[in-house]
């Protein structure tokens, strides 16, 4: 592993152990790494530089996790659609930080260094993971198991059940098997869209 890969993993490391903050010091990194903070400032500019390098890095693991899924295209609609909100939910639940990192109160507290690129990169995500359901939904329609009105406002409810399915698994703390819960989300979606 490379020196600023170590400052990165550091930095990583320390946001899952206690969320984010700004409060992290150059020198607790360099005291993590077991290097001087002079070194630090070979790899990265600033401490805003450190953070935007570790928060990227975070959030596009976890994309390429939720976007990157063999085969999504040849999978039936009941396939594509339990899997694609599997991956969602699981990295949800997984790295509370991705909810930190994309909500937008914490892009608002982050340095203007780094807020424009968050932004960005939540909205590039947001538009892949819609353009996905949009098309998991066309299969749906194709394979006659959904009748979905163009109206805009059976969209927002579609849209609304799988956000805030996502949003509510993730912040509970209930015994619900996830592969349980997607199944009665599928079973909803398909009484809904008839």
């Amino acid at each position: 592993m490379s020196r600023r890969d170590e400052i990165l993993g550091a930095v990583i490391s320390k946001f899952h152990e206690e969320g984010f903050s700004t409060d992290l010091t150059i020198s607790e990194i360099a005291n993590i790494v077991d290097i001087g903070k002079s070194t630090i400032y070979e790899y990265f500019k600033t401490k805003d530089d450190v953070f935007k390098e570790a928060l990227l890095k975070i959030s596009n693991e976890n994309i390429e996790e939720v976007i990157n899924i063999e085969g999504i295209e040849d999978m039936n609609f009941e396939e594509a659609f339990k899997l694609q909100l599997y991956k969602i939910i699981d990295v949800s639940c997984k790295s509370r930080m991705i909810y930190q990192i994309f909500s937008k109160d914490f892009i608002h507290r982050m340095p203007l260094t780094i807020r424009e690129e968050l932004k960005q990169k939540m909205e590039d995500t947001k538009e892949i993971i819609e353009k996905r359901f949009v098309l998991i939904f066309i299969k749906g329609v194709e394979e006659k198991l959904l009748n979905i009105d163009p109206n805009p406002s059976t969209n927002l409810v579609f849209s609304s059940l799988i956000v805030g399915a996502i949003f509510r698994y993730s912040n509970s703390n209930q015994e619900i098997p996830l592969q349980e819960f997607i199944n009665t989300i599928y079973m909803s979606v398909l009484k809904l869209g008839n």
